[in-house]
């Protein structure tokens, strides 16, 4: 499967994945992360249920902190 995450193209492998899935195999961390996928905003109650699919485009936002 091929999706876009950030404007990088990336390649899955073909199988069922969902926000949450996807985060955790990135190694994304959880918190503080913002997700939408075909420009729609995807609250963190739905990450579970948000399926990924060929051709999806994936924003990914994580908090920074520092200063």
């Amino acid at each position: 499967m091929n999706i876009v995450i950030n404007n990088q193209k990336v390649e899955l492998a073909d199988k069922i994945i969902n926000v949450a899935d996807l985060l955790t195999e990135r190694n994304i961390p959880l918190g503080g992360t913002a997700v939408a996928v075909n420009n729609h905003l995807i609250t963190r109650m739905n990450w579970n249920m948000t399926f990924i699919k060929d051709g999806d485009v994936v924003t990914i936002i994580s908090a920074a902190f520092g200063g």
